[in-house]
């Protein structure tokens, strides 16, 4: 960690993650606040008047992506359970379990990284060992034949 990046971590640590468990609840507010830190590695920080604010609005935007994420998972999710199995479970519906099999191990693969794990194609890519335009056309093929199947 760079001098200032460790400074500014010492002095505003406990109040950055108060502020994130006000924000998300205790159950994410680690994982926010890590999220935060990790992404201000090697960021110039000469030009921010006010760091502490800063690192606020960044928690701020972690948090949204955060709930926001959760929120389409589990639309993903609440999609593909049967409609008498309780939210928590979570069970696929007989039919999307039988479209996902008929998709390649490398499209499913790829499906369940990027609509369960809600990764982006070059993190997609990078899990798989793969190039970023193979997971693009592999999810592409995916998505058509599954609208093909589910209809």
């Amino acid at each position: 960690m760079d001098d200032s990046l460790t400074e500014l971590y010492e002095k505003h640590a406990g109040e950055v993650l108060r502020f994130a468990t006000v924000v998300v609840g205790p159950g994410n507010a680690e994982d926010v606040t890590s999220a935060v830190w990790l992404g201000l590695f090697g960021m110039d920080w000469s030009d921010i008047r006010d760091p502490r604010s800063f690192l606020f609005r960044c928690v701020m935007n972690a948090s949204h992506d955060a709930r926001r994420s959760t929120e389409r998972r589990e639309r993903r999710e609440a999609w593909t359970m049967p409609s008498d199995v309780a939210h928590d479970d979570l069970t696929i519906r007989p039919v999307v379990r039988e479209a996902l099999q008929r998709l390649s191990v490398r499209q499913r693969a790829a499906v369940y990284l990027r609509y369960w794990f809600d990764l982006e194609t070059d993190e997609i890519a990078r899990q798989l060992r793969l190039s970023r335009r193979t997971v693009e056309r592999e999810l592409r093929i995916a998505r058509k034949l599954l609208e093909e199947i589910l209809r």
